[in-house]
């Protein structure tokens, strides 16, 4: 990997995922199911018509909002590796 792929498969650090989490929920609370567009109906909570989340919908979003391609290559590397 070059120093552009390290970078790049960076993700963000529980505290900020977190952070992006509670915005998430400031802007829009949900329960019942992760996720609602303007609706009222129920979406994935990474679906961009999203308007309100719940907490566990939240962190999801913010969570896979962080992990770039070469992060889930890394990841899946070393997953291989272990099995």
């Amino acid at each position: 990997m070059t120093d552009d792929d390290t970078k790049k498969s960076r993700v963000l650090p529980i505290a900020d995922v977190l952070r992006a989490a509670a915005s998430r929920v400031r802007r829009g609370w949900t329960q019942g199911v992760t996720a609602r567009d303007a609706d009222g109906t129920a979406c994935a909570a990474s679906s961009p018509y999203a308007t309100c989340w719940s907490a566990l919908g939240a962190i999801n979003a913010a969570a896979l909002g962080s992990i770039t391609l070469a992060s889930s290559i890394a990841l899946a590397a070393r997953l291989d590796g272990a099995l």
